[in-house]
């Protein structure tokens, strides 16, 4: 589809979106929708992207193939010789501190966002 076209949402699953406009139908990122709250009456796929509302929220985020409670998880099996060859690869804390100084990495402090809605 083309840049900008009106589409309607179906479905949602994890990081993927079912989205029809006219005869078409398929799945796409959920980074490729964006929201006009205008049109959306404030709603739609905004609220679901961040859980958060109100102007100037502006969320980016990425990940990966997204879980749900399908067979990916009731049918899984462990695999040792996968989380075997991932210990290859891990770095003890002076190895990392090492990299983040050859990066040029600066620690930055970021402060803990509640959820909606939670106390304070």
């Amino acid at each position: 589809m083309a840049a900008n076209t009106a589409v309607e949402l179906l479905e949602r699953k994890g990081f993927w979106v079912k989205i029809r406009a006219a005869n078409n139908e398929g799945w796409t990122k959920l980074s490729n929708i964006s929201v006009d709250t205008k049109d959306a009456g404030g709603g739609g796929l905004a609220g679901l992207a961040s859980g958060r509302s109100g102007s100037g929220n502006a969320v980016s985020t990425s990940g990966g193939r997204g879980l749900d409670d399908g067979p990916d998880l009731t049918k899984g099996t462990p695999d040792p010789a996968a989380v075997a060859n991932l210990s290859r690869t891990a770095v003890n804390e002076e190895q990392a501190a090492k990299f983040a100084a050859d990066s040029k990495l600066e620690r930055r402090q970021i402060a803990y966002v509640a959820a909606s809605g939670a106390k304070k």
